[in-house]
Protein backbone atom coordinates (compact mmCIF):
# COMPACT_ATOMS: atom_id res chain seq x y z
CA UNK A 1 0.00 0.00 0.00
CA UNK A 2 2.72 2.39 0.89
CA UNK A 3 4.54 1.55 -2.21
CA UNK A 4 1.35 2.54 -4.19
CA UNK A 5 1.07 5.44 -2.30
CA UNK A 6 4.80 6.91 -3.31
CA UNK A 7 3.93 5.81 -7.17
CA UNK A 8 0.94 7.83 -6.83
CA UNK A 9 2.99 10.56 -5.74
CA UNK A 10 5.73 10.23 -8.06
CA UNK A 11 2.97 10.27 -11.39
CA UNK A 12 1.66 13.42 -10.26
CA UNK A 13 4.55 15.31 -9.11
CA UNK A 14 5.92 14.12 -12.93
CA UNK A 15 2.81 15.36 -15.11
CA UNK A 16 2.62 18.70 -13.06
CA UNK A 17 6.48 19.47 -13.89
CA UNK A 18 6.14 18.24 -17.50
CA UNK A 19 2.94 21.08 -18.02
CA UNK A 20 5.46 23.82 -15.96
CA UNK A 21 7.94 23.13 -18.55
CA UNK A 22 5.99 23.94 -21.28
CA UNK A 23 3.16 26.05 -20.31
CA UNK A 24 2.47 28.28 -23.63
CA UNK A 25 5.70 26.99 -25.44
CA UNK A 26 5.63 25.51 -28.96
CA UNK A 27 8.12 22.55 -29.50
CA UNK A 28 10.23 23.53 -32.96
CA UNK A 29 13.12 22.22 -34.28
CA UNK A 30 15.69 24.68 -36.01
CA UNK A 31 16.57 24.18 -39.27
CA UNK A 32 19.64 25.85 -41.53
CA UNK A 33 17.88 26.70 -44.81
CA UNK A 34 20.80 27.28 -46.32
CA UNK A 35 23.06 30.74 -47.49
CA UNK A 36 20.65 33.90 -47.88
CA UNK A 37 23.27 35.40 -50.24
CA UNK A 38 23.01 32.28 -52.56
CA UNK A 39 18.91 32.45 -52.75
CA UNK A 40 18.93 30.36 -49.46
CA UNK A 41 16.85 30.91 -46.61
CA UNK A 42 19.38 30.74 -43.47
CA UNK A 43 17.44 29.55 -40.44
CA UNK A 44 13.68 28.05 -40.12
CA UNK A 45 11.77 26.71 -37.56
CA UNK A 46 10.10 23.62 -38.47
CA UNK A 47 7.47 23.61 -35.63
CA UNK A 48 5.42 20.79 -34.57
CA UNK A 49 2.89 21.11 -36.75
CA UNK A 50 5.27 20.02 -39.19
CA UNK A 51 4.62 24.55 -40.60
CA UNK A 52 7.78 26.00 -41.66
CA UNK A 53 8.45 29.84 -40.56
CA UNK A 54 10.98 32.13 -40.78
CA UNK A 55 12.50 33.66 -37.19
CA UNK A 56 13.52 37.16 -37.79
CA UNK A 57 15.33 36.96 -34.45
CA UNK A 58 16.73 33.59 -33.82
CA UNK A 59 20.08 34.28 -31.31
CA UNK A 60 23.04 32.89 -32.79
CA UNK A 61 23.45 30.41 -29.95
CA UNK A 62 20.11 28.79 -31.22
CA UNK A 63 21.28 28.44 -35.29
CA UNK A 64 22.44 25.19 -35.04
CA UNK A 65 20.78 22.79 -37.39
CA UNK A 66 18.57 19.89 -36.14
CA UNK A 67 18.53 22.24 -32.53
CA UNK A 68 14.89 21.35 -30.41
CA UNK A 69 14.28 24.57 -28.78
CA UNK A 70 10.58 25.65 -27.69
CA UNK A 71 9.09 28.30 -28.44
CA UNK A 72 6.73 31.49 -27.70
CA UNK A 73 6.16 33.71 -31.14
CA UNK A 74 3.82 35.65 -32.55
CA UNK A 75 3.57 36.22 -36.52
CA UNK A 76 4.87 39.90 -37.95
CA UNK A 77 2.12 39.05 -40.69
CA UNK A 78 4.67 39.39 -43.50
CA UNK A 79 6.15 36.69 -45.83
CA UNK A 80 9.64 35.43 -46.64
CA UNK A 81 10.87 35.86 -50.24
CA UNK A 82 13.59 33.23 -50.52
CA UNK A 83 11.25 30.48 -51.76
CA UNK A 84 8.89 32.51 -54.07
CA UNK A 85 6.66 29.24 -54.80
CA UNK A 86 5.97 28.36 -51.18
CA UNK A 87 6.85 31.85 -48.97
CA UNK A 88 7.42 31.22 -45.29
CA UNK A 89 5.37 33.01 -42.62
CA UNK A 90 8.06 35.58 -40.76
CA UNK A 91 7.44 35.20 -37.08
CA UNK A 92 9.36 37.10 -34.07
CA UNK A 93 10.43 34.81 -31.19
CA UNK A 94 9.84 36.35 -27.71
CA UNK A 95 11.06 33.24 -25.60
CA UNK A 96 13.18 30.73 -26.77
CA UNK A 97 14.99 27.52 -25.06
CA UNK A 98 16.50 23.80 -25.64
CA UNK A 99 14.04 21.30 -25.94
CA UNK A 100 15.99 18.76 -23.69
Amino acid sequence: MRYLLILSAILVLGTTSCKKYDDGFTHALVIYGGDMTTNGCGYLLRLSNGTFVKPINLASNYQQDSLGVLIKYNTTGEKTNCVPQNPYDKVNISEIKRDF
